[in-house]
This record gives C-alpha cells, sequence and structure tokens, in this order.
C-alpha cells in the first residue's frame, strides 16, 4: 500500500493533465492527486526556473513547503 507519491513537476503534469508553473499550481495538482486517492503528495519543484528550489508536501492535514538552495549540476 502507498502511502505518499513523490512525481517531479513533469510527472506531476502528466498525472494531473495541468500546467506547472508555479508554488501555486504545484498546491492545485497536489490536491488533484490527493482527490484521486493519493494519501499524500511530495511534488519536487527542481524543474521551476527560480534560485530557490520548493519541494511541496501535501496532506489530508495540510501543506508543508521545504525550501533549498539550488546546486549547480
Amino acid at each position: 500500500k502507498v502511502t505518499l507519491i513523490t512525481p517531479n513537476i513533469p510527472e506531476a503534469e502528466l498525472l494531473t493533465k495541468t500546467k506547472i508553473r508555479n508554488k501555486e499550481d504545484m498546491i492545485y495538482a497536489a490536491h488533484k492527486l490527493i482527490d484521486d486517492g493519493a494519501q499524500s503528495v511530495l511534488i519536487k519543484g527542481g524543474h521551476l526556473d527560480s534560485k530557490i528550489v520548493q519541494d511541496i508536501l501535501v496532506t489530508k492535514l495540510g501543506i508543508k513547503i521545504f525550501y533549498s538552495r539550488r546546486y549547480k549540476t
């Protein structure tokens, strides 16, 4: 039984058929995935163009945003 899914932005877009351009879109997509049956969703924000990467965890109990500096690889 899966309790957490961890899509990156392109994967979340495919799963939800929505375009993700910002943090609000990530939260919206995560809620759609929860509505589809996921217990919790962590959308990884590395594909957005920003100096700070935001990974967003959404559960039925709330939202938590994890901030980290972007590293060039």
